[in-house]
């Protein structure tokens, strides 16, 4: 029966080209995996591990694939065969060889099953916002997309690593958990900060790029961050809660920028109006943050609002004093002295209340 299955492989490899050859190959793993669950031969196991090998390294390490004919559309491209039934065929073999063995070739078959399911995903999207897959252009819309991509996919392995701890789960989870942080800080707040280009975020504020590229991250964030915190991983909900602070607090500082200087961030000039706005913005941001940490008792979130308030401390002091004029400065230093006042007076009351005084000496009934 495997001497059927290595023919058919062989065929395969005569017969087919590009995509297709791949696909074919693919197909045997859940045939050698059928085969294995009623004979359990150490030789089928080998002859599986090294057509997994072989797609690997067709799919993952190929870079001629990335000038195969597209076709008509993105969504009924090679990419949707291509990628997603090797990545069928990997989980359904894995599953097959599970009911005898465990071990290497489990997690060599769990891994390419996800190998070729992010991979699916990410070209599909670059094929729908690039139109190929060699395209030079690399905008921020995709990245966002491909960052939110990699962040919902990490973060179910990670759920699923904590309810049932595998190599496969734990590596997966970090690995894409790690490249959508890196992208998102090196390309998305840096590199390609719609501040710094001229990248188009949109016509509408609110609903646009940057909604894409900050605020659902941000979710995702705070997401993890509750989730490890829950699971005793204390450091890593912290640098997870630290990322959605700051995720947060660009979107809500872009899409100012965005209300007064349209989809272009670039342009235009800074007036009075929008230096205030972004005081008003940051105050009501903090003023959220330590609503949410006084009702949830999470001390993370008054912390997030103190670091909030000395943004807007330094801003007022250093920029709109020299920068805004009239009604403007007034309404800038009357705002941030009020919003301290009442910081201060909740405080008081609801995070450090005074003891109740006790009743003097022999007043006692």
């Amino acid at each position: 029966a495997a001497g059927v299955v290595a023919f058919l492989s062989l065929a395969a490899t005569m017969s087919l080209r590009e995509a297709w050859l791949t696909v074919a190959l693919s197909v045997q793993l859940p045939l050698l995996g059928w085969i294995h669950e009623r004979i359990a031969v150490r030789s089928i196991r080998w002859l599986a591990a090294v057509v997994a090998g072989v797609i690997l390294v067709r799919l993952v390490l190929n870079y001629n694939l990335l000038e195969y004919p597209v076709g008509v559309s993105p969504l009924f491209s090679w990419v949707i065969y291509g990628y997603g039934i090797p990545a069928i065929s990997f989980f359904v073999a894995a599953h097959f060889f599970r009911k005898k063995v465990a071990g290497l070739l489990i997690s060599l078959l769990e891994a390419g099953g996800l190998a070729f399911s992010v991979l699916l995903v990410s070209f599909e999207i670059r094929l729908l916002v690039a139109g190929r897959l060699d395209a030079t252009h690399y905008s921020l819309l995709e990245q966002s997309l491909q960052s939110i991509s990699w962040l919902a996919i990490g973060s179910l392995l990670s759920v699923r690593d904590l309810r049932s701890p595998s190599k496969v789960s734990y590596f997966g989870s970090r690995i894409l958990l790690g490249l959508a942080a890196a992208q998102i800080v090196l390309l998305q707040l840096l590199g390609s900060n719609p501040v710094f280009n001229d990248e188009f975020v949109g016509r509408y504020p609110l609903i646009d790029v940057l909604l894409l590229a900050y605020a659902v991250p941000s979710v995702f964030a705070f997401w993890l961050a509750s989730t490890f915190a829950g699971n005793g991983k204390r450091q890593i909900a912290m640098f997870a809660a630290i990322a959605g602070f700051i995720l947060l607090f660009t979107y809500i500082t872009l899409e100012v920028t965005h209300a007064f200087r349209g989809p272009i961030l670039v342009l235009g000039t800074r007036s009075s109006a929008e230096l205030y706005s972004y005081s008003v913005a940051w105050l009501s941001y903090a003023v959220i943050l330590l609503v949410l940490g006084i009702y949830f008792k999470q001390a993370m979130l008054r912390y997030g609002s103190l670091a909030i308030m000395v943004i807007v401390a330094l801003k007022v002091f250093l920029l709109d004093m020299g920068d805004l004029e009239g009604l403007y400065r007034v309404a800038s230093f009357l705002g941030l002295g009020l919003s301290l006042v009442g910081i201060g007076l909740v405080y008081q009351r609801f995070v450090f209340p005074r003891p109740a005084s006790l009743p003097p000496p022999g007043n006692s009934a």
